[in-house]
């Protein structure tokens, strides 16, 4: 018996998961051809969540092949199921029980999945038993195998469950129903606010976009004028780098209205941008320098706990530098993910990574929000190249559309958006604390429920000790009957005239 609780209650026993009903029956073994759109509904290992499975079939055989083939495998009212293979390595339904719901009688169940019939016990009181913090840790240490994990049945079946009076086991359900639905009530309205706080975000940026976030300055130079220096810049010292060869923007392409001193422009006219250095440890010479690559860029901000270095020569140090206030793009992986580089430090770039400098005083935060912006808009996977695998290729960057605001309210727009997004990470953040919490929480009376401290023993219930004599009798006489049964059908077999 293998014991994953602590000290019980005087009037409390223990007794084997196998003890607790009377009967376990394996899921179908169900062929692919025998899957249809419509019949009888199969109950599959994912339909194994939480407290009840799921009620939403996605798998059906024919009514014909479930009773003529499968009639033993068909759920019954007050069937428990329990979970005995995982297709996740992570194994969060692995060895759940769950209760049935009502609709469910008669379905089908699948390999991977075991019925528990004939529940001795409180069915709810067991199925929150296999939700406990230690059950579940259990099923990480015994769970077998490497692409679907499963269970032997000596792991789970020997598992020894509580076992306190019948009557207390249903004012112990009743109670961690109870906290369950404040805590769920709380959980919900935690997790509307996230929704509402990313909704509000989403609405700060599309204002910032728009040119209603921040009041435009009369006499500032306007993004038509930063466009004119921007091309004396190339001109001068870009060596005509200008020349991108970038399609015109048309009325057509503009998604919506902008400021009158703003400017629809493509990204390639307003930055210098270029891919890093190609790895290649056989053709690569120089000296062996720190870079960054795709991993390293996280959405506004870089991971630099595990930087990796490369040769590069003294005649490239320009060409594959990185310098603060250049936006670094992942090319593919999660294509667009950008973070702008804000280092003292000195390191170079892979060629999984777009540097851009902008150009002309323009705020590379201004377009590290748009582009990350269009990411979560979906806008952005316009320009991505690939059906499998993603990328984001230099000459379709250049392409990218960006409204061009003015220098100075790019500043103001960047210096809103950081102190009011500052503010709302801040309460997501308070928000993830507190749903922890209530993940503690809930763990928490699931401890307490099955250690007998959530709710008082009272000795005009009984002992859980009479439960377990109660079970193993009607067990043992069970087993009598069917042994009987057996007898009394050889004795037939004899009788039978040849």
């Amino acid at each position: 018996m293998v014991n994953l609780v602590g000290e019980l209650p005087a009037s409390w026993s223990m007794i084997k998961l196998r003890e607790c009903f009377t009967e376990a029956i394996g899921g179908a073994n169900i062929l692919s051809s025998e899957y249809s759109e419509r019949g009888v509904p199969v109950i599959l290992k994912s339909d194994v969540q939480p407290m009840l499975a799921s009620t939403v079939p996605t798998k059906f055989i024919p009514t014909k092949v479930a009773t003529a083939k499968y009639s033993n495998k068909l759920v019954k009212e007050n069937d428990l199921l329990l979970c005995m293979r995982d297709l996740s390595q992570k194994a969060n339904i692995l060895g759940l029980i769950t209760v049935c719901a009502e609709n469910q009688t008669g379905n089908v169940v699948a390999q991977g999945v075991s019925i528990l019939r004939g529940c001795l016990i409180d069915r709810q009181y067991l199925s929150y038993f296999s939700n406990t913090k230690n059950f579940r840790e259990y099923i990480q240490r015994v769970k077998r195998g490497s692409t679907q994990v499963h269970l032997g049945n000596d792991d789970v079946f020997n598992i020894a469950i509580p076992l306190p009076p019948l009557a207390e086991q249903g004012r112990i359900v009743r109670k961690v129903e109870n906290v369950r639905i404040k805590l769920d009530a709380i959980d919900l309205s935690l997790k509307n606010a996230r929704e509402l706080i990313s909704k509000y975000k989403e609405s700060l940026l599309a204002k910032a976009f728009r040119g209603q976030l921040v009041p435009q300055k009369s006499d500032a130079e306007t993004a038509s004028d930063l466009l004119k220096r921007i091309r004396l810049v190339r001109e001068k010292s870009l060596s005509g780098k200008g020349k991108n060869n970038l399609p015109p923007v048309t009325q057509e392409d503009m998604p919506f209205e902008i400021p009158k001193t703003w400017e629809w422009v493509r990204l390639g006219e307003i930055v210098d941008s270029c891919l890093g250095k190609m790895l290649d440890a056989a053709k690569n010479r120089g000296t062996l320098r720190q870079y960054i690559g795709n991993i390293n860029v996280r959405w506004f901000k870089f991971d630099l706990s595990d930087l990796k270095e490369m040769k590069v020569e003294d005649s490239e140090l320009d060409r594959f530098s990185v310098k603060a206030g250049d936006l670094m793009i992942c090319e593919g992986g999660e294509p667009g993910r950008a973070a702008v580089w804000e280092e003292d430090k000195t390191v170079y770039f892979q060629k999984a990574l777009h540097r851009v400098r902008p150009l002309g005083g323009i705020n590379p935060h201004y377009l590290l929000h748009w582009l990350a912006y269009q990411a979560n808009s979906g806008q952005l996977a316009n320009y991505f190249t690939g059906a499998a695998i993603k990328h984001l290729v230099g000459d379709n960057l250049r392409k990218l559309l960006v409204p061009l605001p003015p220098v100075s309210e790019q500043n103001a727009i960047v210096s809103s958006l950081t102190s009011n997004i500052k503010r709302l990470d801040d309460v997501n953040q308070k928000i993830s604390e507190l749903l922890t919490v209530s993940t503690v929480l809930n763990s928490s009376v699931l401890e307490k429920a099955f250690l007998g401290t959530l709710v008082a023993q009272s000795a005009s219930e009984g002992t859980g000790q009479d439960l377990e004599c109660k079970i193993k009798a009607k067990a043992s006489a069970g087993a009598q009957t069917k042994s009987t049964s057996k007898v009394d059908s050889a004795n037939r077999s004899k009788r039978k005239p040849k």
